[in-house]
């Protein structure tokens, strides 16, 4: 394993034999507070992301901003306002589908929002 797989995201195969072999992503989506040794929580990373991507937009009001992320940190960010639909293996806002939890790459999230986070219009997936 290299040096910087296991900083961020800690062993994987011992949560792999702890999870029933469920993949790192839907273990955590499920359980938000899990992280195996060394690793961090869908918590962890989605307080991270909440912080500097509320910075961007305070910092950068009436514009167009484009924020590059690994999929997996954007579905932990998304679940602040997003629920998982398990069943459909889907993100949903407000009961929409937003993203596929196996979202394909490229792709793209477009939030609108006003000044901060807490006043988003809409979101959608593209391709």
């Amino acid at each position: 394993m290299k040096g910087w797989e296991k900083e961020k995201y800690g062993i994987i195969d011992q949560a792999k034999a702890n999870e029933n072999s469920k993949d790192l992503t839907t273990i955590q989506l499920l359980n938000s507070e899990f992280k195996n040794e060394l690793g961090e929580s869908n918590i962890d990373v989605s307080n991270r992301m909440k912080v500097t991507i509320s910075s961007i937009i305070k910092n950068n009001v009436g514009k167009r901003i484009a924020i590059i992320t690994h999929g997996a940190a954007i579905k932990f960010f998304l679940q602040e306002f997003c629920d998982y639909d398990e069943q459909n293996d889907c993100m949903k806002y407000k009961g929409e589908f937003i993203c596929p939890r196996k979202m394909k790459s490229p792709s793209m999230i477009k939030i609108i929002c006003n000044d901060d986070l807490d006043n988003i219009k809409s979101m959608k997936y593209e391709e």
